[in-house]
């Protein structure tokens, strides 16, 4: 009853990623909320604001699917959940147990009734499947919480990608069980529901509907999400940078990881020996950023601008190579769009030098909603160089 790996639809592919995309948000503002709270950077109220408004799109995304009453009833479980989250770090923060473990229940009472509430909407969905993931997602969470209790931060990397490793499954899940209650047909054969002749599929797709394997979709979703990632890392470089927190080595040994990651999808695309040039600028963007927050501590101001000049420089080669690999993508608009990537960089940076934290906040905001709107833009130019293949 899956999707036809061999044959994976735009439209599939584009459902798949974007409730991974939906997952992939909440987890980066939860755990942008448990920075917050326990290391006191910016003001509560700011995150949780975030965080409470990234819960209630997932509802709003349902509205479409199974109407307004249904959106608003699980819009509301998913924000008590999220409200139960904030209690919870207080009265860890109080050092009150019995109001821990009261909360602890509160959350995995709201995520059994949450898995009832898609189940009985979806008979495509399975209820025990939905509870076990948000229970699996709320453990996830709390140990990512105990990591900042304990000032331990020798797995915080490893945890957080755990997280974010099970949101792609989560995305995936969701995404198998809304496709398949939009294209049930009862009038089909037993035989053609079960997904039998999926092969056969794959020749009856039409021309104009050009298929994908889950090779190529997982290729385009990284190409998509490579921006966010690195706007990700790059923001717990700056808490771990200027302001002391957390493993430094390890959080710009995983910045630079994006790009390895990248460049293995990449090399699966267009070869390996095309894209060297191309990683090993994105490598020098991340050392020129390091040494531009370096100048900026150091109040070097000719530094800063030097660097400020070779970071352009850099990213307009990037901008080169790029649109180079793929006719599908526009040099110029390519370059409009990381210009505007390393204005707010520029200006999430400056913001933690002059301890502004609620406004680094705003400005991350603003730098994932670009993320999302460059990876569309390079996901669907991939997509169209992969299918006029």
């Amino acid at each position: 009853m899956n999707f036809n790996e061999q044959c994976i639809t735009l439209s599939q592919m584009n459902l798949i990623n974007n409730s991974r995309y939906i997952w992939r948000t909440i987890s980066t503002w939860s755990r942008a909320y448990l920075i917050s709270r326990y290391l006191r950077i910016g003001t509560e109220e700011a995150l949780f604001t975030r965080l409470f408004n990234e819960s209630s799109k997932y509802g709003d995304m349902l509205r479409l699917i199974f109407g307004a009453q249904f959106a608003e009833n699980f819009t509301w479980l998913f924000n008590e959940y999220t409200i139960a989250l904030r209690d919870l770090i207080s009265a860890q923060k109080e050092g009150s147990s019995d109001k821990v473990n009261m909360n602890l229940e509160r959350m995995y009472r709201i995520a059994a009734e949450m898995a009832h509430f898609l189940a009985d909407a979806n008979p495509f969905w399975d209820e025990d499947e939905w509870r076990n993931i948000f229970e699996t997602y709320l453990r996830y969470t709390v140990e990512m919480a105990n990591s900042f209790i304990k000032g331990d931060y020798s797995k915080d990397v490893e945890a957080y990608d755990r997280l974010t490793a099970f949101t792609n499954s989560v995305g995936d899940y969701f995404a198998q069980g809304i496709f398949r209650f939009l294209t049930f047909n009862p009038m089909a054969t037993e035989s053609q529901q079960s997904g039998e002749s999926a092969q056969n599929s794959v020749d009856k797709t039409p021309d104009t509907m050009p298929c994908l394997t889950l090779s190529q979709v997982e290729a385009i979703y990284s190409l998509r999400m490579f921006w966010f990632e690195l706007a990700t890392w790059t923001r717990y470089y700056l808490i771990s940078r200027y302001l002391g927190i957390g493993d430094l080595n390890s959080v710009l040994a995983r910045l630079n990881r994006v790009v390895d990651e990248y460049g293995i999808m990449l090399s699966k695309v267009f070869g390996e020996e095309n894209i060297k040039e191309y990683l090993q600028l994105l490598y020098k963007h991340i050392e020129l950023l390091t040494s531009l927050i370096s100048a900026q501590i150091e109040r070097d101001e000719d530094a800063v601008n030097n660097i400020t000049k070779l970071i352009y420089e850099n990213i307009d080669r990037i901008s080169s190579l790029l649109a180079s690999l793929n006719p599908f993508w526009d040099e110029t608009q390519l370059r409009n769009m990381l210009y505007q990537y390393l204005q707010s960089t520029f200006e999430e940076s400056l913001s933690f030098l002059t301890g502004e934290y609620d406004k680094s906040i705003n400005v991350f905001a603003d730098i994932l909603t670009q993320s999302e709107n460059r990876g569309n833009y390079l996901a669907r130019g991939l997509y169209d160089y992969i299918t006029n293949q």
